[in-house]
């Protein structure tokens, strides 16, 4: 393998990790507290990251 292929792979590599980092965030609070008066009201559980809401059914 030669050394340019390496590196192109590891940089693409690091720039999935970056980006699922980034994805991973916590909400801000106001934003969290949004996310948990809108899904209480369908009785779900609130999952926020980012700037995204998402309800999930209660197991």
């Amino acid at each position: 393998m030669n050394f340019a292929y390496l590196s192109l792979v590891l940089f693409a590599l690091v720039g999935l990790l970056g980006s699922m980092a980034e994805a991973q965030k916590p909400c801000a609070p106001a934003t969290k507290v949004r996310c948990n008066f809108y899904c209480r009201s369908f009785n779900r559980l609130a999952l926020c990251t980012g700037s995204t809401c998402l309800c999930q059914g209660k197991t």
